[in-house]
């Protein structure tokens, strides 16, 4: 049986040593799909001990889309599950093990993410899963689980899927670049028969919005552009035609929210209105990429007042879509 592949989206900084480090005694195949022609691969450990794994791929690609680097990555990958970790991520000695052993046992799950907490504070959580809410924005979780239980989707810093159902609906879509684009990934996997769940026991540390990670790595208009052009393209592609009326609501809630943001940072107020205007402008395209929505009852929650307003304000005042720091209470 092929051993798990992981696919390692790199761009800038040095954070990567320390994802191949946690991974040197795991029996992986490990491809780095990178964008920065001067980076050299680790070289003072070997990553792939186990014998049909000598060789470190690592892939130079111009293109910084994440996404479309995923999906480089997937299609030089050897094993049966794919791996999808960012390089800003640290994994625990057996992390890979526990998601590869859950798909094994479990036939109708067909992605799982890891549990992730913050790498300078192993104590508090990154994300526990997300869920759709009425007004087609995600509740994100952070919650110290127990048990794995179903969630709409993770982030694509840590988690698995299984090789042929990833090919089967078609991979990432490139067009999101970054932000949402696991999320979708995700419910096509539902929308495709399979359950996706969030593993306690598959843990990582992530660099996301840490001292480790300042806001020098995060690109500015990726965060507003990309942010809010996903979010309505994911809800055109894949709600159920009765549901539809969520768009128009997601649609108006960016609307307030540019116009909020104008009084303080107007480039990012109109890089918001640039991702209301692609989906107005490509609807009859993203409209062909949707293949049989149906309403799924696991995928929904609605949380507390006081969570939309800590997210509103979050982003208004820092740029976050890391979600607000109190942790969600279910």
């Amino acid at each position: 049986m092929e051993k798990p592949s992981v696919i390692i989206c790199h761009h800038k900084g040095n954070l990567i040593e320390r994802c191949l480090k946690s991974l040197e005694n795991i029996e992986v195949e490990s491809i780095v799909v990178t964008s920065n022609e001067s980076w050299q691969p680790y070289r003072d450990i070997e990553v792939h001990p186990h014998k049909d794994y000598k060789c470190n791929l690592t892939l130079f690609v111009q293109n910084n889309n994440p996404a479309f680097k995923r999906n480089v990555g997937s299609k030089r990958a050897k094993g049966q599950y794919l791996c999808f970790m960012d390089d800003d991520i640290e994994v625990k000695y057996d992390c890979i093990e526990q998601m590869e052993d859950y798909l094994d046992n479990h036939k109708d799950v067909g992605m799982v993410y890891g549990l992730l907490y913050k790498m300078d504070n192993h104590n508090k959580i990154d994300t526990s899963g997300s869920y759709l809410t009425w007004c087609g924005f995600l509740y994100e979780t952070y919650i110290n689980r127990i048990n794995s239980i179903p969630i709409l989707s993770g982030k694509s810093a840590l988690c698995m899927i299984r090789k042929d159902l990833f090919n089967k609906i078609d991979r990432f879509d490139e067009d999101f670049v970054i932000y949402g684009e696991e999320t979708d990934l995700s419910w096509r996997v539902w929308l495709a028969g399979y359950k996706v769940m969030v593993l306690p026991s598959a843990i990582g540390y992530h660099a996301f919005e840490t001292v480790l990670k300042p806001k020098s790595y995060y690109n500015q208009e990726y965060i507003h552009y990309h942010g809010c052009k996903n979010y309505i393209t994911m809800l055109i592609k894949n709600l159920p035609a009765r549901k539809l009326y969520i768009v128009f609501i997601n649609v108006s809630i960016w609307f307030i929210i540019g116009f909020c943001l104008w009084f303080r940072n107007r480039q990012g107020a109109k890089w918001i209105m640039q991702g209301i205007w692609y989906n107005i402008r490509n609807l009859p395209y993203i409209w062909k990429k949707r293949k049989h929505p149906q309403n799924i009852s696991y995928i929904w929650k609605n949380p507390p007042i006081w969570y939309y307003f800590g997210r509103f304000m979050d982003y208004l005042i820092h740029s976050l879509h890391g979600g607000i720091t109190k942790k969600s209470k279910s």
